[in-house]
Parts: structure tokens; C-alpha cells; sequence
């Protein structure tokens, strides 16, 4: 999308021989999402960024720190899971945790779909790993979502066991997407 205002003014004002004024003023502001966003006044051109960049970067955010906030309340740490259940009793704690793990596949989609349909159109970077942190999350929240079906399977101690390798599958892979691909950590590369 891109939007574009030019304003160019000129006014000359003839008066007597001796006294000759000339006013001119020109202005172009320029606004574009999805590249390099310029604002231009007059001669001198000022380089910001990329909205769909930075909003890209605030929901990978968003993801990486709501998966976090959803691991926490997933139960998997006792201390926490008992401290959660007092205050929030055992299927608040649980509903919770399944609405924060949706705002985290919400979110990594977000990023995805910001990124890949802007400043990284046409490109792989980051495509590998961020797609296996984005699967592995999607498959996390279809095994919460299944869980009856998927207990009664599996077994309760199965689908939990199975939960939690896939939750520690997919920190690794997100960590690792964030320090090889992420801005934040770029000053390790």
C-alpha cells in the first residue's frame, strides 16, 4: 500500500521595479507499508523503517513471550502449578493457559504472515526454523485442543508426556530461530 502527498507553493509577488519577492516552498511527504518508508521535506529525504517490519518484530514478541507465559501456566513446574491453582483454582489455571497458548499461535502467525508479505517477500531467511517454531506451536495447541480424544488414546501420562517434549521441541527451535534470525540478537553474529 503506499500513499503518497506532494504540495509544491510557489508565489511570486511582483511589485515595484526596486522591491522584487519571490516565494517558494516545496513539501513532499511520502508513507509506504510494506518497504522502506521515506519522508521527504523539501531536498532533504529522512529514511525510517519498515512498518510491517516492526510489527513483524512485535509479534514475534508477542509469540516467543506468551509461549513463555503458557509454558508457566501449563503445569509443568509444581511450585508454580500449586501457587496458580490456589489463586486461580485448577480449570481457571487451565483455561488461562489455553488462551494465552492461542494469542502465541496468533501471534507467531502474525509475525509470519507481516514478514513474509513485506520486507521478506520472495526470500527464505528464516523460513526453516521459524516454520518448525510455528508448526510446533500449531501442533501444541491442536494437542490441548484434542485432549480427550487424544488421552483416551494415548493415555493421560502419553498425551503429557508427549505435550511437554513437543513444548521443550519447540523452545529449542525458537531460541535457536531467535539468536540466528531475530534483530534483537543480532550483535552476536
Amino acid at each position: 500500500m503506499r500513499f503518497e502527498v506532494t504540495t509544491e507553493v510557489q508565489h511570486e509577488h511582483e511589485g515595484d521595479e526596486q522591491d522584487e519577492t519571490v516565494y517558494s516552498l516545496d513539501c513532499s511527504w511520502t508513507v509506504a507499508i510494506g518497504e522502506d518508508l521515506r519522508v521527504s521535506k523539501g531536498r532533504t529525504s529522512v529514511s525510517s523503517v519498515d512498518l510491517g517490519w516492526v510489527m513483524g518484530r512485535v509479534f514475534a514478541f508477542m509469540a516467543a513471550s506468551s509461549f513463555m507465559v503458557s509454558v508457566l501456566l501449563g503445569g509443568t513446574i509444581a511450585p508454580l502449578k500449586r501457587k496458580l491453582g490456589s489463586m486461580l483454582g485448577h480449570s481457571g489455571r487451565r483455561r488461562v493457559h489455553c488462551i494465552v497458548s492461542i494469542i502465541a499461535v496468533i501471534s507467531a502467525a502474525v509475525h509470519v504472515l507481516l514478514l513474509y508479505t513485506g520486507l521478506y517477500a520472495g526470500t527464505t531467511d528464516g523460513l526453516l526454523l521459524g516454520g518448525a517454531g510455528l508448526a510446533g506451536i500449531a501442533g501444541l495447541s491442536l494437542t490441548g485442543v484434542f485432549y480427550a480424544p487424544l488421552s483416551k488414546k494415548m493415555g493421560a501420562k502419553g498425551w503429557r508426556r508427549a505435550h511437554i517434549w513437543m513444548t521443550i521441541f519447540v523452545l529449542v527451535i525458537i531460541c535457536i530461530h531467535a539468536v540466528i534470525e531475530g534483530t534483537e540478537f543480532a550483535f552476536q553474529r
